[in-house]
């Protein structure tokens, strides 16, 4: 699941997509995102909107927080946390990630970076 139809959210299902099409890794099952609005933004990019951030709970899904202000991903990390599912690390194929370096759930990290 990715949390979050902005623009960090369409570009966290870019890394998604070019990390399953070096290797299978995820299966996406939708976005979750408060703005119900985001089903045609998100129907443009070919992925589905299931609901608000709360349905993570219903799902059983592994995840990410794409939402790119930091005040804003602490409140949706607090409403989905008490459900106990596993967040996700996202990397996308050309991150050049050093042997030292630690990625904590729910990293994402897209194209290019050197860490």
């Amino acid at each position: 699941m990715i949390i979050g139809a902005g623009g960090h959210g369409r570009e966290a299902l870019e890394v998604l997509r070019a990390m399953n099409s070096a290797a299978a890794t995820f299966e996406l099952l939708g976005v979750l995102d408060d703005d119900r609005n985001a089903a045609s933004t998100l129907d443009r990019v070919g992925a589905a909107y299931l609901g608000p951030p709360e349905r993570l709970g219903d799902l059983d899904a592994c995840f990410v927080i794409a939402v790119g202000e930091p005040a804003s991903r602490k409140r949706v990390d607090a409403r989905v946390t008490p459900f106990g599912c596993e967040a996700a690390v996202l990397v996308h194929p050309s991150a050049s990630v050093g042997d030292d370096v630690i990625l904590g759930p729910g990293t994402i990290l897209n194209a290019a970076p050197v860490v």
